[in-house]
């Protein structure tokens, strides 16, 4: 007789956990915290992301900076262009001619 309600209890309460395993509130707790991973990582991925994307956009940045014509002049080259604009390959003498640099433009003669 004591194994029968030994085993009735123990079969009792392995119904009560396999109860309290389906249970709505487990359930929904259980629901809680796979969103709050999915959450989580959802996050880390848009931080992951935006730091590519600053990462990419500084160095994009430096490249501008490279090839900016004004970092040329900055760093003492000009740009020696005749009166109507075009960019001068060669000089003939007495020809007027017009130079950028970094701090302004001017008209220059050249002499030979």
């Amino acid at each position: 007789m004591t194994d029968r309600i030994r085993n009735a209890r123990l079969g009792l309460a392995a119904n009560v956990r396999a109860l309290q395993h389906l249970s709505p509130r487990v359930k929904l707790r259980n629901a809680r915290q796979r969103l709050d991973d999915a959450s989580g990582r959802m996050q880390d991925a848009v931080r992951h992301q935006l730091a590519l994307r600053r990462e990419r956009m500084l160095s994009l940045s430096a490249q501008l900076t490279v090839y900016n014509p004004l970092g040329v002049l900055a760093r003492g080259y000009a740009v020696v262009r005749t009166i109507d604009g075009q960019v001068v390959n060669q000089v003939q003498p007495d020809e007027r001619l017009s130079l950028r640099v970094s701090d302004g433009e001017f008209g220059v003669k050249a002499e030979g």
